[in-house]
């Protein structure tokens, strides 16, 4: 088969949306990981907060071992840039990332040597949250414990990390730009009939922002609601469900 895609190092896509206080906390992150060679793509949706200056100044900052890079998508939408950066990455293996993460220092090659090792064509991680809040770490617990009783069932994955192929995604026809809520869902139940799916139990840290601004009681519910309305009647494409992106401090 030739080249291991662990040797040849791992792509990294961001879409972002005014994440200029967000980005150089997941972005010192990875610089932290030297044992694989990492291309960063950061897809903006013309941020309004000086992002991309933000970018240019932690892309000199990167190691070795690490390429930083940004594009500006036409469109804010996540899975519009997702797919745009996925077009521009040059591993076979890629990454996605949301801007509000953070990665532990070993944890990016340990998820790819086992995405890699066991074939499967799109995975995710367990989260953790990056702030100190036991909410927070309760509310990521059952989503753990949620996603591996769906792993086999019907594959449900959040964003914040999916691991998949660059030939998945070129065979399944990448995210789909026209689902508001839960696209990330959708992507791993589609990339799983080219060769499986995988929660793996190691952590990527995840900003609980959300929370805080809007409430755990609030966001919970909602989220149960869109799980509930997706199950009984398909994929949210319309806005009648409030979910704002690149609002949060």
């Amino acid at each position: 088969m030739g080249s291991s895609p662990l040797n040849m190092g791992v792509s990294i896509v961001i879409p972002a949306l005014n994440e200029k206080r967000q980005l150089p906390v997941l972005l010192n992150s990875i610089f932290s990981c030297r044992d694989l060679e990492i291309e960063v793509i950061v897809v903006d949706g013309k941020s309004e907060d000086g992002t991309l200056m933000m970018v240019d100044e932690m892309r000199g900052r990167a190691p070795k071992n690490v390429t930083v890079k940004s594009l500006i998508s036409d469109k804010r939408n996540v899975s519009y840039q997702r797919n745009m950066g996925a077009e521009a990455a040059k591993s076979e293996v890629i990454i996605f990332l949301d801007a509000d993460t953070a990665v532990y220092p070993d944890a990016l090659k340990r998820l790819v040597q086992l995405f890699v090792i066991g074939g499967y064509s799109a995975a995710s991680s367990r989260f953790e949250p990056l702030e100190k809040d036991w909410r927070a770490t309760v509310y990521y617990l059952i989503l753990y414990l949620f996603h591996k009783i769906m792993e086999r069932i019907s594959p449900y994955a959040v964003g914040s990390c999916i691991i998949t192929r660059k030939e998945t995604i070129n065979r399944c026809g990448g995210f789909d730009p026209t689902i508001r809520i839960n696209e990330d869902a959708n992507f791993v139940s589609r990339a799983r009939k080219c060769g499986g799916f995988k929660i793996f139990n190691i952590p990527v840290k995840v900003s609980s922002r959300r929370f805080k601004q809007h409430g755990y009681f609030r966001m919970g519910m909602q989220y149960i609601w869109i799980f509930l309305k997706r199950t009984l009647f398909g994929e949210i494409r319309d806005d009648k469900i409030k979910y704002e992106f690149g609002k949060y401090e």
